[in-house]
């Protein structure tokens, strides 16, 4: 590698510094973002850098620099942002004639040898490209990186180290160079190959293609436009969007008579959009632009929304299917657990206060997102990550994890996400749906991760501002939830609650317009006292109804987990069983201070319980109130302790159950405990 001239060292007459920072302050002003190494190389060869735009390994910026002794001079630029300038150092004086004629004779010998170079170079890699796509197998469609974009292989190779090979071509079948397309996304170009004015072509399927050509920057962007369009239009990834405008040059040559559509990305520096309209107008074509800032067509699709309306300014009015062609479109039920859980489907899990349906749907959760269990309770499984909006209590979700994962033997954690709270889904603009679908994306773009196959919306109350009883309201989060689906070809879940009306004890509460828009509906249940919840699917669409009993235990964090006066932290997970519980299983005894908090909680039933589901329930305030009057502690600090510690001793033990901040009696006498509550005086609504 050439360095710098001893001579330049510090240049006493050179007004603007030496040759390397003269050429760094060129730069920096030209090219945004630009990134040069920490030693200028000045021989002669291509030289490459990072600029603003570019991803992982990218590098569009590039300099060719060469030192006669006398005038370091040469030209630099990038393709993203196509610039291309030419530089010479600034010597501190007027050159002489001698002086100019002899570093032109020497620029002009270094371009030539430059020129020579990248030919070979070029040629080289144009046949070792041609090489390897001939060598390397086609690509199947569950390559990571393809899964992660919701998109096809069309034209694809798949390297042995699992790279997407994309061949580059200058003709029809002329391949130049490749790119080369990693499971995280990260991109790279075959050194030396030709690029400019280069593209790849995903040819048009249909019998009768359409006249225009669609021209998009990347892979990802270009399938999404050939599928949306179901390949009735010729669709050309130009590689970047400094090389739009040579690509469409290039491609009018070849295509007389064909419309071109430049589908830009809509970048918030403006390059895309403004190197889109520069090729548009050298061709004479139109540009399309997704409508959301930082979104290419690809993101555009997979947030929802319809891509194929975007690029030709229809929609379809009313789709219809001739019988023919139902072998070819209609889906097969695919199932994420057999029987209850329906890839693609909108479901809804539902069961009364205290009946264990969160226990169970994260348990689900975590059975899915982890490749080490093999089956739900029995029931074949297909994995992936899911997405649990906890509501309520998401705190408690997390240890739920924890415990699910220690009582398994788990070491690694699932691919699971939990939301911290809750937010408004049915919003009218559907702007928050929109925001949540984001912010998935990016989680999995940054984990490198495949989009979620399950999106659990626990609880719908939760999730909603409006009126579950209102079909209008209710249709607002319905449609959320297909946002979800369509976003991320996932099945999502909500969990309600059943009404609180006696007949309404086996169907969830609210419009009868939730019912009519699920794919499936479970009601889980667990009769008070008991220890068995029941799972009993009751719509299924075009499947099996499948009914199953698990039992809850009490299960003990490790060693590490204590709370503040060293007792081991609890939570409770699911077992398999037969359906039936031991008559004479052991119960804890419970001490004196506990005996006194149960009955707290008696006498604030009596005076302020309401009656919740069918069952009697105390508000944690009102049962304090009581509390803390019966407490013999001699301070309010002592008082708030007791009082924590005496409910949550309760509920491990399995006196009393909580929900949405009431308590319910729970264990083998609860049922006549209520009946007798009931019956007397309470605050019941």
């Amino acid at each position: 590698m050439a360095l710098l001239p001893i001579n330049w060292d510090v240049p006493r007459d050179a007004p603007h510094g030496t040759p390397d920072a003269q050429f760094r302050d060129a730069v920096a002003e030209a090219i945004p973002g630009a990134q040069i190494a920490a030693m200028v190389a000045m021989d002669g060869k291509m030289h490459r850098f990072k600029v603003e735009g570019d991803k992982s390994t990218e590098k569009s910026g590039w300099y060719c620099l060469y030192s006669d002794g006398l005038f370091p001079a040469g030209a630099f630029g990038s393709w993203r942002h196509d610039i291309s300038k030419k530089w010479r150092a600034d010597i501190g004086h007027m050159p002489t004639p001698e002086e100019l004629e002899f570093a032109r004779q020497k620029a002009e010998a270094a371009r030539e040898a430059q020129r020579a170079e990248e030919k070979r170079r070029k040629k080289a890699a144009a046949e070792k490209a041609r090489e390897l796509y001939e060598t390397l197998p086609d690509a199947t469609n569950d390559h990571p990186y393809l899964v992660r974009k919701g998109v096809k292989s069309h034209g694809l190779k798949v390297t042995p180290d699992g790279a997407l090979m994309m061949p580059i071509m200058q003709d029809a079948d002329a391949i130049t160079s490749s790119q080369m397309i990693f499971p995280d996304g990260s991109k790279r170009f075959q050194p030396g190959g030709a690029l400019k004015g280069c593209f790849f072509p995903i040819p048009a399927t249909a019998q009768n293609p359409s006249r225009k050509v669609y021209l998009v920057e990347g892979y990802a962007t270009g399938a999404s436009v050939f599928e949306a369009l179901k390949g009735e239009a010729n669709v050309f990834v130009c590689l970047n969007a400094g090389n739009l405008s040579s690509a469409a040059v290039r491609l009018s040559e070849i295509m007389h008579g064909a419309e071109f559509v430049i589908v830009a990305d809509n970048d918030k520096s403006g390059i895309g959009q403004a190197k889109a309209r520069e090729a548009a107008e050298a061709v004479g074509g139109t540009v399309i632009i997704p409508p959301t800032e930082g979104q290419d067509a690809n993101d555009f699709a997979q947030s929802g929304g319809d891509l194929r309306a975007l690029l030709t300014g229809e929609r379809e009015w009313f789709p219809m299917t001739r019988a023919r062609d139902f072998f070819n479109r209609v889906a097969v039920p695919h199932w994420i657990i057999d029987r209850y859980l329906l890839a693609g489907g909108i479901q809804m899990d539902f069961g009364a206060s205290g009946s264990g349906k969160s226990f169970v749907e994260i348990d689900k959760a975590c059975c899915i997102a982890c490749p080490a269990i093999q089956d739900w309770h029995g029931e074949r499984i297909d994995h992936g990550r899911v997405v649990y909006l906890a509501g309520e209590d998401s705190e408690g979700v997390k240890l739920r994890v924890i415990g699910w994962m220690q009582y398994k033997g788990i070491t690694a954690p699932p691919d699971l996400i939990v939301s911290d709270g809750a937010l408004d889904l049915d919003d009218e603009t559907g702007t928050n749906a929109d925001k949540l679908i984001c912010k998935i994306r990016q989680m999995c773009d940054e984990d490198r991760s495949a989009p979620p196959v399950w999106v659990v919306i626990d609880t719908l109350s939760r999730f909603m501002s409006g009126d579950e009883n209102k079909a209008q309201d209710s249709k607002l989060l319905i449609d959320a939830a297909a946002k979800f689906k369509n976003a991320f070809g996932c099945a999502v879940t909500f969990v309600h609650h059943t009404g609180l009306n006696p007949d309404a004890k086996n169907r969830a509460r609210g419009s009868s317009a939730w019912r009519g828009a699920m794919d499936m509906e479970t009601r889980i249940s667990c009769a008070t006292g008991s220890d068995l919840i029941s799972i009993a699917v009751t719509k299924a669409k075009n499947s099996l109804q499948g009914e199953k009993t698990l039992k809850k235990r009490v299960f003990e964090l490790g060693s590490d987990w204590r709370d503040q006066y060293g007792r081991p932290v609890t939570t409770l997970v699911l077992e398999d069983c037969d359906g039936t519980e031991a008559e004479d299983s052991p119960r804890n005894t419970l001490s004196k201070a506990e005996h006194r908090g149960l009955q707290t909680w008696r006498d604030a039933a009596k005076q302020a319980g309401k009656e919740i589901d069918g069952h009697l329930g105390v508000h944690v305030e009102d049962w304090r109130k009581i509390f803390y009057v019966s407490s013999t502690e001699d301070s309010m600090s002592s008082k708030r302790q007791a009082f924590h510690r005496i409910r949550k001793n309760l509920v491990e033990r399995g006196e009393l159950t909580v929900n949405d901040d009431f308590y319910f009696r729970a264990g083998f006498t609860a049922e006549l405990e209520e009946t007798e509550l009931m019956d007397g005086e309470t605050g019941q609504e």
